[in-house]
């Protein structure tokens, strides 16, 4: 089988078992299972969702539903969507489906697929002079809080005898953690591509 019917085969299964599992939207036809909307979460990390989404893959699988693609910058934001109803299925990461299925937020989804490794996907950019995470001292680092970059980065911190409070740490959504490398306010960011290539190009180092 060929990568791209690979994952042609993927998706056309996440779709059929979602549809079975009955976690569809707005069914027209309750009697033979397909739902009449799929609200669908992605976010852009390199990853198999965004080649399935730009061939309409999923729209030409299940001609009968209406594919409502919905972008989101980190699993936080997919657990809100939840909470409001918004999503049938989304893409997040371990620690925010941890925090989602445990109380007090206790959302009533399930996970039916373990997407991929993150790898170098993820990782702890740095400003010049940054050569070990002793040196995150005192400095300003920004994560996604509950993410498994803020989880990461809380780890590191503990392995080199520094805590939350020896850094000033900032909860920021990747577009913001952009924003803020751009005007000089960072000295180190945890956080996933696109954006942690973006940083690259504007001059941090990867950890």
């Amino acid at each position: 089988m060929t990568p791209r019917h690979t994952v042609r085969a993927a998706s056309a299964g996440a779709a059929l078992a979602l549809i079975l599992s009955g976690c569809s939207g707005t069914p027209e036809d309750p009697a033979d299972g397909v739902p009449g909307q799929l609200r669908i979460g992605y976010q852009s990390i390199p990853n198999g969702d965004l080649v399935v989404k730009h061939h309409a893959w999923l729209e030409e699988a299940l001609p009968d539903t209406e594919i409502v693609w919905n972008r989101f910058d980190s699993g936080g934001d997919v657990n809100t969507a939840f909470l409001a109803g918004e999503l049938d299925i989304a893409l997040a990461g371990s620690a925010p489906v941890t925090r989602g299925l445990s109380q007090p937020l206790g959302i009533d989804y399930q996970v039916p697929w373990i997407h991929d490794v993150i790898g170098d996907n993820e990782a702890l950019a740095v400003t010049e002079g940054i050569d070990e995470v002793a040196d995150l001292a005192g400095r300003t680092v920004a994560v996604p809080f509950a993410s498994t970059t803020h989880y990461h980065l809380i780890a590191a911190l503990d392995e080199a005898g520094l805590g939350t409070d020896d850094v000033q740490l900032l909860d920021l959504e990747p577009p913001d953690i952009q924003a803020a490398w751009q005007r000089g306010d960072l000295d180190a960011a945890f956080v996933w591509y696109p954006v942690l290539g973006q940083l690259y190009e504007q001059g941090a180092s990867p950890w």
